[in-house]
This record gives structure tokens, sequence and C-alpha cells, in this order.
């Protein structure tokens, strides 16, 4: 999957890393609020 949006997961921030392993090779996340984060996949 590529992609360079911004996407909404239903995972805490703490699990955040994970996600981020699976969809991309880089990126960032912020708290969406206490059970959903924004992952911001950069490359």
């Amino acid at each position: 999957m590529t992609t360079y949006g911004t996407m909404v997961v239903p995972v805490p921030l703490g699990r955040a890393a994970s996600v981020l392993r699976e969809l991309c090779a880089a990126g960032y996340a912020t708290s969406a609020g206490p059970r959903f984060c924004l992952v911001h996949p950069d490359r």
C-alpha cells in the first residue's frame, strides 16, 4: 500500500508504531482521542 495522506486508525497512540511499521517505512502519529490516532505516512 502506498499513500501519503493522513489516516485515522482505531488504536491508541501507544500502539501507533506498530501500525506505522505495517503501512510504511517512516512517519508519525498524533492522538485523536483516547482510542484513535492520526497516522501520517512519510514515505
